[in-house]
């Protein structure tokens, strides 16, 4: 699952600290964990990554993408949502966190599917 996660029109992302892609831009999220749902999966992770418990939470889509080296394919699960609280990093999964106005959005991003996630969001979001 994947978490956009905003706070006043304004988009979070992660700088990762692990690989795969260590010092690139991502979106919080994770791996559902065995007999979790997504709802769950995404509540947890991220209050294991941020520190802040979810609000709002509504989805996106659904889109496929890469992971590591060898692109084991994985089906994203996207949500966009706010957090309670300030973020509260817990330094093994990212190393900083910035908050984006849309358009102003990094190139260094982790994974492939994050434009499409970018644009499905965007053009969701626009009058």
């Amino acid at each position: 699952m994947t978490a956009l996660v905003m706070r006043a029109g304004r988009l979070l992302l992660i700088r990762r600290a692990l690989d795969p892609g260590a010092g690139l831009w991502d979106f919080p999220g994770g791996f559902l964990e065995k007999g979790e749902t997504p709802e769950q999966g995404l509540s947890r992770e991220i209050s294991e990554e941020l520190g802040a418990q979810i609000e709002n939470a509504r989805l996106l889509g659904f889109f496929p993408d890469g992971y590591g080296e060898s692109e084991i394919p994985l089906l994203n699960i996207v949500y966009v949502c706010e957090v309670e609280g300030d973020i509260a990093g817990r330094g093994e999964e990212f190393s900083e966190a910035g908050w984006f106005e849309a358009g102003s959005f990094p190139e260094d991003l982790a994974f492939p599917c994050m434009r499409d996630i970018l644009d499905a969001w965007q053009a969701q979001e626009a009058p």
